[in-house]
């Protein structure tokens, strides 16, 4: 008789949905993680909670009764206060729902609860998957998704017993336990460590290898299903962008105070991803511009109302593409697709000048031209991807507009306008006298002279101070000799220009970036951030100066050497984070900026893989064939006909030793996988074959040859352990018994 396979009682059952609803509360917190939201005391609280209730079941019953009766009113005055105070809709919805899964975590759940945080988790890892654009989001749902299943399943199956909660032999019981918070008889023992063994022994692996199997073929049923259909920008369709905060987190705006950029610095997390189609266009140490600065104050910079009023008139609402600086727009020029983070700036990054830009959606935004500036409408809520033809990073930005204006009398905004009094006026002047020696030199030599009188006076640091007292303060950094970042040395330079007479401006945005070897992109992080200058040289163009130390080419273009030492010194991640990025790349590529182009490419690539495959099968059974065919041809000799005949006995020989040993060892290696599911594969294989005699015919049943080996199959199946020394002998006679009797009941 073969033994009944045991199954879980009612209260481990509940037990099991007991944790895997906590799981899904976790789940649920973890993706709101992704979020550029303030939601981290309720996540926290979420992840302390979880393993609380777990390990004891029992503390809900705890809770007094008057905090679940003040729950709902108290829930409305927070979502009215918090809504009332931040002004922004789904941050505050988001909390709400993390309060609600809370609650859910610390009560005891019935069926219809189960199935709302269900619900409530669904819809966090959703809205953190569509506005955080993270390749986490697919670890994230098919965790989710497998624990739901699983609660589901077992609430289903607890239903089918007829003991849930809901039912009418529990109803009484459910009803007590909820009014007066008693401990359920299922909280009150249990043993996880023994709940995990018994699940071991009763789970059959098949079914749950099987269920796997399905699962991953939904998955990737799902998957074709998103590579076929159209794409649509889900946040335009449901209007859900305007309910995101539209707060940068850094400081990349229009004005920028003393110490900005440097808080920029701080922040490790990724700005931007760079794919350039031909890497050979990407310079040593890139410089993306980002804000154009023209008008100093005592606090920093910031860009003019002119020029802000200029970039008013350049407005395009809800377009996707536009021209840029340069006639040609051609793939062949080089392609630049950059992958450009939520919360960072309004302002685009962009390395000069370029042929066209094209972004994956459209978008409402000012394009200064000769500026080479692109600043959105507002601050995206997600991330904004687009591609640039034929872009130009150069050091030299032609400018023949601002040259003729100067031409006619007037620049106009674009440079620094620094109005200091008399006395700082005076002191700048004699600086500038210093550090070019009272020399007449052209705008790049001036530039070099003043960088090396710079870097002989301070050190850089990121940690750094303006001196104490009154007036300027970059000139009372100037007399001293304090360290100083990036906005000293670029705000002092420009304040030194200005004096000599030169037109000049601040450029922030990002230096450098670091290139994942995983991926083959640039990836540009925070700590990139970097403010410079650009001095006019007093014909045509624009030069680049970056008076900040430790730069290899302060102004200008760099030579060849300098340029090759430059990428020779590239920054190459091979960390484990950069395998991680080279998975967000990917997310980018092939989801974020998917489109039908790209279908097509994936379309094609499978055909011509498809191709390859069969012409190499087609290929090598051709070979195999010939192969084949030139053995048999070839002139047969005695030492041949030996040489064969040795490997043929030798082959034989290898399968009765494959066969013999199949007795001692290969036993319980083939029927491994039974042993998986619980009790013994001998016993189970003698029950098999003792049901197999028992259905068969009289004149088969009742053979003497089959009556002896049912004897040694009866001492398998219910013998002692001693009995199975040669378990698979005994299978082999009753396989030739069985064969012996249905031949004599034949004939």
């Amino acid at each position: 008789m073969v033994r009944k396979r045991p199954q879980l009682k009612t209260d481990e059952l509940r037990q099991i949905k007991w944790f895997l609803g906590s799981l899904l509360a976790v789940i649920s917190a973890w993706s709101v993680c992704q979020l550029t939201i303030d939601a981290r005391f309720w996540v926290t609280t979420i992840f302390l909670t979880a393993p609380v209730v777990i390990l004891w079941p029992s503390i809900p019953a705890r809770i007094p009764q008057i905090i679940h009766r003040l729950t709902f009113p108290a829930l409305v005055v927070y979502f009215l206060f918090d809504f009332y105070t931040h002004r922004q809709p789904f941050p505050t919805l988001v909390r709400v729902e993390l309060i609600l899964i809370f609650l859910r975590l610390i009560a005891y759940r019935r069926k219809r609860d189960d199935l709302q945080l269900i619900v409530l988790g669904l819809l966090l890892v959703i809205a953190s998957g569509v506005y955080a654009g993270s390749p986490l989001f697919v670890v994230q749902i098919l965790l989710f998704a497998l624990t739901a299943l699983g609660v589901l399943l077992l609430s289903t199956i607890i239903d089918s017993a007829g003991t849930d909660v809901d039912s009418e032999s529990d109803s009484a019981r459910s009803a007590r336990d909820v009014a007066t918070r008693s401990v359920p008889l299922w909280a009150s023992s249990v043993n996880w460590p023994r709940l995990l063994r018994r699940t071991c022994s009763v789970l059959d692996w098949r079914i749950f290898l099987l269920g796997a199997l399905l699962f991953g073929g939904l998955m990737g049923a799902s998957c074709l299903l998103f590579f076929a259909i159209p794409r649509f920008e889900v946040g335009a369709n449901f209007l859900l962008d305007n309910l995101i905060s539209k707060k940068t987190r850094t400081g990349f705006s229009d004005t920028v105070t003393f110490g900005d950029v440097t808080d920029i610095q701080e922040d490790d997390s990724i700005a931007m991803t760079v794919d350039v189609s031909d890497p050979s266009l990407l310079p040593g140490v890139p410089y993306w511009r980002m804000v154009v600065l023209d008008e100093y104050s005592e606090n920093g910079f910031k860009t003019s109302a002119e020029l802000n009023r200029q970039l008013l008139e350049s407005a395009h609402d809800q377009v996707q593409s536009a021209r840029g600086w340069l006639r040609s727009a051609n793939e062949h020029d080089g392609v630049w697709s950059i992958f450009f983070e939520p919360g960072v700036s309004r302002h685009l990054p962009l390395g000069g000048a370029f042929g066209q830009i094209v972004f994956s959606r459209p978008v409402s935004f000012s394009f200064n031209r000769p500026l080479r500036l692109i600043e959105l409408k507002s601050e995206p809520s997600e991330l904004i991807g687009y591609r640039i033809y034929n872009h130009q990073m150069n050091a030299v930005l032609r400018d023949p507009a601002f040259a003729a204006r100067g031409e006619k009398g007037g620049h106009g905004p674009g440079f620094m306008r620094m109005r200091v009094d008399v006395e700082s006026d005076r002191i700048l002047r004699s600086m500038v006298r210093v550090a070019t020696g009272e020399a007449s030199l052209t705008a790049e030599e001036f530039a070099r002279r003043v960088c090396d009188w710079l870097w002989a006076g301070h050190s850089y640091s990121l940690q750094s101070t303006l001196p104490p007292g009154s007036g300027d303060p970059l000139i009372r950094w100037l007399q001293s000799d304090t360290p100083g970042h990036c906005e000293y040395f670029a705000g002092s330079f420009a304040l030194l220009a200005n004096a000599a007479g030169h037109p000049v401006r601040i450029i922030t945005g990002f230096k450098g970036g670091d290139w994942n070897a995983f991926s083959n992109s640039l990836i540009v992080r925070h700590t990139h951030a970097h403010a410079w200058c650009e001095i006019w040289n007093g014909r045509d163009a624009w030069i680049r100066v970056d008076p900040t130390p430790g730069t290899a080419a302060a102004v200008g273009e760099p030579d060849k050497a300098t340029a090759a030492a430059e990428i020779a010194e590239r920054v190459v991640d091979e960390s484990w984070r950069a395998r991680l990025d080279g998975l967000r790349v990917f997310w980018f590529r092939r989801v974020i900026s998917f489109d039908q182009q790209s279908q097509e490419e994936i379309a094609a690539g499978t055909l011509r893989g498809i191709d390859r495959a069969v012409a190499w099968l087609g290929h090598i059974s051709i070979k195999g064939f010939d192969s084949v065919r030139d053995w048999l041809l070839r002139p047969w000799s005695t030492r041949r006909l030996v040489i064969h005949s040795l490997l043929l006995v030798a082959a034989s020989l290898a399968l009765w030793l494959v066969s013999a040993a199949r007795r001692s060892w290969a036993w319980r290696v083939l029927f491994f996988w039974r042993s998986l599911n619980g009790g013994d594969p001998v016993r189970k294989e003698a029950s098999r074959w003792l049901q197999r005699i028992r259905s068969a015919p009289p004149s088969v049943r009742n053979h003497p040859q089959v009556t002896n080996a049912r004897a040694q199959l009866e001492r398998l199946r219910f013998g002692p352990g001693s009995a199975r020394v040669n378990a698979s002998g005994a299978f082999s006679i009753a396989r030739r018994s069985m064969a012996a009797a249905k031949r004599a009941a034949r004939h």
